[in-house]
Parts: C-alpha cells; structure tokens; sequence
C-alpha cells in the first residue's frame, strides 16, 4: 500500500527539504510542496480535485520536471493532508483554509495541520537549540506524524471518508 499523500506549505525550501527528508516514509510522503501564499492558493485546489500542475512552482514538488526525487504518486494521487510550516501567518491560514476549502471536491474531507505552540514542549525547544537547528525538522516531521495517527486517525488502509476534515495543531 502506497504512503498517504501530504502537501507541504513551507516558506524556506530549505527547511521545507530538511522537514520532507525527515517525515517520508512507509506512511506518509510529502508529493507537493508550496513556498508561498500565493503559490499554495492556485496549485492546492488543482491537486485536491485531481488536476496536473502546468508549472509547479517548488523543485521539491513530485511534479517539477527538474524533481530530483522520484515517488510512485501520479498527478492524479489526491494529497489526504495539508501541513503549513510556521512562516505562514494566522490570517494566511485561514484564508487559504477558506479559499481552498471552498474548492474542495471531498466536501471539505482534507486535513489541515497548523504549528500549536503548546504542543511543542520546553524539552523539545532545549534539544533543538541544543542542536543548533539540526534536530528541528525530524522534531516537527515527529509531531507532524503523531498528530495524523494520534488526533485525526490518518494511518494506511483507512478510507477518506473515515477520516474527518477540519484543523489540527501539530
């Protein structure tokens, strides 16, 4: 069975490479990633209804030509979760919430994961700064993952309809 497919919306495409190569796995792979609002807001929709991207903005993206990765995802795999990175800002949350939601053929079944502060513990802040930054990206791809399986109960084998849509902090 195929990993469930995530899109990733991460302003630094640094952070965006490091957080991929840490969260990919058996279970979950990121197969798009977007670096800003404007980017998120037009190639998001086309993913969740099934569409080609003409012209995918990020390299790191399944899709780009120049993708120097390769997956078992088509352009047709429709992404079963979207993780914004801490870069965006409250209101570009939820405006593309808005704006993508409404476009939604699942009826709004996709999952949307945000940064939750409280989730991150001071231990979990020690150690990444601790490690100058190069534990951060494996923190967050683990908490990014307990929140799927943990709190929305996206894990392998489970139909989207089982799963409810909606907002969860990571």
């Amino acid at each position: 069975m195929a990993p469930i497919p995530l899109v990733l919306c991460g302003k630094s495409a640094m952070m965006a490479e490091s957080f991929m190569n840490a969260l990919n796995d058996e279970e979950y792979q990121v197969i798009h990633v977007c670096h800003s609002y404007e980017t998120a807001s037009t190639e998001i929709p086309l993913l969740l209804q099934g569409k080609p991207l003409p012209n995918p903005d990020s390299a790191l993206s399944t899709f780009h030509p120049s993708a120097s990765h390769t997956n078992n995802f088509s352009a047709q795999q429709i992404p079963k979760a979207i993780v914004l990175g801490k870069g965006f800002s409250n209101s570009e949350v939820a405006s593309l919430h808005k704006t993508i939601s409404s476009q939604e053929p699942t009826g709004n079944k996709t999952v949307w994961l945000v940064p939750d502060d409280d989730k991150f513990s001071l231990g979990m802040k020690v150690k990444a700064m601790a490690s100058a930054g190069v534990l951060l990206p494996g923190m967050i791809a683990e908490r990014v993952k307990a929140s799927l399986r943990d709190e929305v109960g996206l894990v392998k084998g489970k139909q989207l309809g089982e799963v409810e849509g909606g907002m969860f902090g990571f």
